[in-house]
């Protein structure tokens, strides 16, 4: 943030740190959207956007306290708390299961994690070598890297994604 608004957005930038945190675990639970509508069961869909609105909510009001940066803190644990329960839920009464979901995204969680940790370590690394935009680039390069090469290489992947990609360039 500070390299593209300045050092003024610097308070900003821890701001969303917190808030990348939550943006981790936010899409797992909105994907049980998908379970719930696919399945009917709606009623489930409406009951647990009551209870995680109301989450979010209580975890604001911890936060208020502590500011800003309180109110960011808490969001991201409430996110993070209610991905298993979240999941459970939806999956309760199904076929699918709650581990056949968090069996999908394993391989992606572990890649992104180890990249981000690897892009974490750098960051620290360069910051007294570089420039902050020279930064910003090493870690991006590193981070995509990181994470192609592990979901490619670690996981076996490469076959897949790439006669994806060759299907995909063929439609168009």
């Amino acid at each position: 943030m500070t390299l593209i608004l300045g050092s003024q957005w610097r308070e900003a930038s821890f701001l969303f740190r917190f808030l990348g945190v939550a943006a981790i675990f936010q899409p797992l639970c909105n994907t049980a959207g998908w379970l719930y509508i696919a399945t009917g069961k709606t009623d489930r869909m409406l009951k647990w956007g009551v209870f995680a609105s109301s989450l979010t909510v209580v975890s604001f009001f911890i936060g208020l306290p502590y500011g800003a940066r309180g109110v960011a803190l808490c969001y991201a644990v409430a996110m993070l708390l209610q991905v298993y329960p979240c999941m459970y839920y939806a999956t309760r009464g199904l076929e699918i299961t709650t581990s056949d979901l968090f069996s999908a995204i394993a391989q992606s969680l572990v890649a992104a994690l180890i990249a981000g940790l690897a892009t974490i370590g750098i960051k620290f690394a360069l910051n007294p070598i570089l420039p902050v935009w020279g930064i910003a680039i090493a870690c991006t390069l590193v981070m995509a890297g990181l994470y192609v090469a592990i979901v490619f290489y670690l996981f076996g992947k490469k076959s897949f994604y790439l006669s994806f990609l060759r299907e995909f360039k063929q439609r168009r």
